[in-house]
């Protein structure tokens, strides 16, 4: 995939007078507002701040259409595991989120953001992804012997 290259930079955002990650303090959950100042992210990309603002409730459906580089992932991930954390009904080890990428690539890359934004929760939520090949028995192992909480699927192998 050619377009790994972040169109937005925390430079470029702030100079945009860009909404800051610490105005959904109170709205999202706080270990996932750390997880996001850790790794250098201070601003929404318009992608982001339109999805985190505009959802009526974070459990609302939501469609994004948006080029590589602009933010969907976090935009997407955000509110879903806001969602599963204030959840009166999540046991560990119980999938609760489940993604579906087009390609092995782009599934492993939303599993590294995913453990970012969950680096800082107490406990650990575990993102897992399942896909055949060489080390289809070491993911196969980790899954069953692990509380996965998020799994990323990809549709091509």
């Amino acid at each position: 995939m050619s377009g790994n290259t972040a169109v937005y930079s925390t430079a470029m955002l702030a100079e945009q007078k860009a909404k800051p990650y610490n105005s959904m303090a109170g709205r999202l959950q706080q270990p996932l507002l750390k997880a996001l100042e850790k790794k250098g992210y201070g601003y929404m990309t318009p992608v982001q701040e339109k999805v985190l603002t505009q959802l009526p409730s974070f459990t609302s459906d939501c469609l994004v259409r948006a080029k590589t580089g602009t933010g969907k992932t976090i935009a997407f991930l955000l509110p879903s595991l806001h969602s599963v954390l204030t959840s009166q009904n999540s046991r560990a080890g119980d999938v609760r989120i489940l993604i579906v990428s087009p390609t092995r690539e782009l599934a492993v890359q939303i599993k590294a953001e995913c453990d970012m934004l969950t680096s800082e929760l107490r406990p650990a939520v575990e993102c897992h992804t399942a896909f055949g090949g060489t080390a289809k028995d070491r993911y196969l192992k980790a899954f069953l012997n692990g509380k996965p909480t998020v799994l990323v699927l990809p549709l091509a192998d």
